[in-house]
C-alpha cells in the first residue's frame, strides 16, 4: 500500500465530505422539515451515508445526495473550500491540544493498520489544494465497494429496486484494487510491556492522560461477554482504589475496546503532572490490573450471579428507535 497516497486521499475525503454536507444544507432543508433525516460522515475506510424517514420518500433523499456527489466538481467553490479547509485545520490543531483526544488517537494509530495520526492529518491538510479535492471527487467513485443496509418498512422487492438503482449510478465504477484499504487489520502487540510517551502540545496544560491497553484476542460473542462481565465487576473497585483512596484523578475509566475485530480493554486515568508523575500513575494502574484476578476470585456466588443478571438485563434492553438499532451494524 502506498501510505502517502492513502493518507492524502483520506484528508481529501474528509474535506470532500464536509463540502458535500455544506452544499446539501439548502437543498435538503425542505426534506428535513418534512421529517426526513440524513447523516454523512467519513471513517478510515470510506464514506457513510445514512438516511431515514417515510419509506416512500427516503430513496429520493439518497438520490439527491448521490447526484450532488457525482456533480461535486461542478459545484465546488474556492471560497467554500478555503473556509472549510481552514476550519478543519483548526479542528485538528485543537484536537492535538486535548490530551485525552491525542491519547486515544495514538493508541488506535499503533493498533489499527489503516489509521492515520492527528499529527499527520494536521500537517497534510496544509498541503491540500482545491485541485486535489476536485481530482479526488472525480476518481472517488471509480473504484468502490458498496454495502447497503435497508431496515424498516421495506419489502424485498423495494430493497432490490433501490439497490439496483444505486448500482446503475455506479455503472462506470471498477473493483477496488488494493483490498487492504477496506479490510479489517489490527497489529498483534508483542508480549511484555511497551510504552509510548509524548509531551503535550500545550505546555501550559498540566493534565496527563495515562492509558494502559491490554490486548485480548479476536472478537467473539463469548469473549465480548466475558470482558463486559469483568469490567462490570471491577468498575467499582477501580473507582474506590484509584480515585477515592489514592486520589490519582477524578476521571478514571475502564472500557472494552474493539479495534478492527481484535478485543481488549483499557484503564485510563486523567491525572495532573504537578501532583503525580505519569510513571507513578502507570504503576498504580498496572498494580490494579494484576489484582483483577483476585477481585473476581473473592466475590461470592451470590454477587457474581447478580453481576451476570445485571449484564443480561442490560443487553436485553430494546432499542427505542429504529436508528439506534441500525447503528449496531
Amino acid at each position: 500500500m502506498n501510505n502517502h497516497f492513502y493518507y492524502y486521499s483520506l484528508i481529501a475525503l474528509n474535506l470532500y465530505t464536509l463540502i458535500l454536507k455544506h452544499n446539501l444544507v439548502k437543498e435538503l432543508y425542505p426534506a428535513s422539515v418534512a421529517g426526513l433525516s440524513y447523516e454523512i460522515y467519513t471513517t478510515e475506510k470510506g464514506l457513510i451515508i445514512r438516511t431515514g424517514g417515510y419509506s416512500e420518500n427516503v430513496h429520493l433523499l439518497f438520490d439527491t445526495i448521490f447526484d450532488y456527489m457525482k456533480n461535486f466538481e461542478k459545484n465546488l467553490k474556492e471560497e467554500i473550500f478555503n473556509t472549510i479547509k481552514m476550519q478543519q485545520e483548526k479542528n485538528y490543531y485543537n484536537s492535538l491540544n486535548k490530551p485525552k483526544t491525542l491519547n486515544n488517537n495514538l493508541r488506535i494509530n499503533i493498533i489499527e493498520y489503516t489509521n492515520i495520526s492527528l499529527y499527520k492529518k494536521y500537517n497534510l491538510i496544509k498541503t491540500i489544494k482545491i485541485e486535489d479535492v476536485k481530482n479526488f471527487s472525480v476518481h472517488f467513485l471509480n473504484e468502490i465497494k458498496l454495502k447497503v443496509l435497508v431496515q424498516g418498512n421495506y419489502n424485498k422487492e423495494m430493497t432490490m429496486n433501490f439497490f439496483n438503482k444505486t448500482l446503475l449510478k455506479l455503472n462506470n465504477s471498477k473493483e477496488i484494487i488494493d483490498k487492504k484499504l477496506i479490510e479489517n487489520f489490527a497489529y498483534k502487540l508483542p508480549v511484555g510491556q511497551n510504552f509510548i510517551r509524548i509531551n503535550t502540545f500545550n505546555h501550559n496544560d498540566i493534565n496527563t492522560i495515562i492509558t494502559n491497553y491490554y490486548q485480548a484476542n479476536k472478537i467473539s460473542i463469548r469473549l465480548t461477554c466475558l470482558l463486559d462481565l469483568i469490567i462490570l465487576i471491577v468498575e467499582e473497585p477501580l473507582f474506590n482504589i484509584l480515585r477515592t483512596k489514592k486520589q490519582l484523578g477524578y476521571d478514571i475509566s475502564i472500557n472494552i475496546r474493539d479495534n478492527n475485530g481484535i478485543l481488549g480493554y483499557t484503564i485510563s486515568v486523567n491525572s495532573q503532572e504537578n501532583k503525580f508523575n505519569s510513571e507513578y500513575v502507570e504503576n498504580e494502574i498496572e498494580e490494579f490490573n494484576l489484582n483483577i484476578i483476585n477481585i473476581i476470585k473473592n466475590i461470592t456466588s451470590k454477587d457474581f450471579n447478580h453481576y451476570k443478571q445485571s449484564l443480561i438485563d442490560l443487553k436485553e434492553v430494546v432499542d427505542n428507535e429504529l436508528k439506534d438499532e441500525v447503528k449496531l451494524y
